[in-house]
């Protein structure tokens, strides 16, 4: 930790009794490990531009590298989208609309289907949505998605879709035209990898003999596409018209964003695996900064690398 930002927080002579506690707090918070999954493709981080060996370098010299501290007031705004999502997905739960795994709050009972009205095991009725699992042990992808939600009664004919929900802020939101490239990517890959895992789940509950249950109805429900919603942070304007955005992004669009990324995934890994390193991309630090390469790992690449 930045020594020069923990005497920040702690400075007495800062205003206020409870702001340099909480910015202190906050800070050292910031330090902890994140629990984030290591040695694997994050959908967020293969979306628009992936270097192999950028990700190589990050993967192997995680401990070396240097980590810039996560200031405070990142913190509040990181913990706002996460408390937005929450509510977002707790909107969606009520609607009927999210299906998944439903935790209760009390006994922690795990349901999958719909929000459940109360739990049968203690009798409660508040329950925390967990969000859905990406995993493709092919390719080494992991990750969550936001949520699954179901159009329709499953008697006529319902729609499935993969939901993303985002924050942004006011002059972002203002200009915002169509969801942007990266994060349209992503909700790709979200589509490929829950497409997988589909089939999947298909053949064992067949093998189970749970063809006439409705979440089996539900699972061989195809993906029509990936539903990616905005949020303006900044305002809430009480007609509820102005604050969010919506757009679609049809199954039919995943296989051109996958098609050029898994040879970039299948070259990262065999480095990664054998100990070795891809090919640089760029051929100078100036061409990394201007693809936003972390400086630590243009240090590597260019410097500590000789290869």
């Amino acid at each position: 930790m930045s020594l020069e930002n923990l005497l920040k927080a702690r400075n007495p002579k800062r205003k206020g009794i409870l702001v340099p506690r909480l910015n202190e707090f906050l800070l050292l918070e910031g330090k902890k490990p994140s629990g984030r999954k290591t040695g694997v493709f994050h959908p967020s981080e293969i979306s628009g531009f992936f270097c192999p060996r950028q990700w190589v370098i990050q993967e192997r010299h995680r401990e070396e590298l240097k980590k810039d501290d996560t200031l405070p007031g990142s913190m509040r705004t990181f913990e706002i989208g996460h408390r937005l999502h929450e509510m977002m997905q707790d909107f969606l739960a009520q609607m009927g609309l999210l299906y998944g795994k439903y935790k209760c709050v009390k006994c922690e009972e795990v349901y999958l289907g719909f929000k459940p009205e109360n739990c049968s095991k203690c009798g409660k009725s508040r329950f925390d949505y967990q969000e859905v699992e990406i995993e493709d042990e092919e390719y080494h992808i992991n990750g969550h998605t936001d949520g699954i939600v179901v159009i329709g009664n499953l008697t006529l004919n319902p729609k499935k879709y993969i939901f993303e929900f985002k924050t942004i802020n006011s002059n972002g939101f203002r200009l915002l035209r169509a969801p942007l490239e990266q994060h349209k990517e992503q909700a790709c890959i979200y589509m490929y990898v829950l497409n997988k895992t589909r089939k999947k789940t298909l053949r064992l509950m067949e093998e189970m003999g749970l063809q006439g249950t409705d979440q089996y109805k539900i699972e061989s429900l195809p993906f029509e596409g990936a539903i990616i919603m905005y949020i303006d942070k900044g305002q809430q304007p009480a007609d509820g018209e102005q604050d969010l955005k919506e757009y679609f992004v049809p199954f039919s669009e995943m296989e051109s964003v996958i098609e050029p990324k898994i040879p970039l995934l299948e070259e990262a890994w065999e480095h990664y695996e054998k100990g070795t390193y891809p090919p640089r991309i760029c051929d100078s630090r100036t061409t990394g900064h201007r693809c936003k390469c972390p400086k630590d790992i243009l240090d590597y690449c260019f410097g500590s690398l000789k290869d």
